[in-house]
């Protein structure tokens, strides 16, 4: 009989500690899933401002290209000038 409760003492030691440990796993599962979902968070916002920077950057890079096609339009046009007046216009301080 001493070794029937022994054996159901053992048991129920045994049963306890592997509920425990499926327990621990669990948690352990899910904060795991919570530090994998953070992570995706963060790279998805990490690609966003990557992204948002290159638009504004490339914007940029436009209007700058822009405003150097306009000068040297500006020039040309400057300088067609002086070849069919052969004068310098007053607003050229260049010369």
């Amino acid at each position: 009989m001493q070794r029937d409760t022994e054996k159901k003492k053992e048991r129920a030691l045994q049963h306890y500690h592997s509920n425990q440990n499926a327990k621990a796993e669990q948690r352990l599962e899910r904060v795991e899933r919570d530090v994998e979902k953070k992570r995706e968070r963060a790279f998805q916002h990490y690609r966003s401002e990557i992204s948002r920077i290159e638009q504004i950057v490339a914007g940029a890079r436009a209007e700058a290209d822009e405003k150097r096609r306009n000068e040297g339009f500006k020039i040309k046009e400057i300088a067609n000038k002086i070849r069919v007046t052969g004068k310098v216009p007053v607003k050229c301080f260049c010369f």
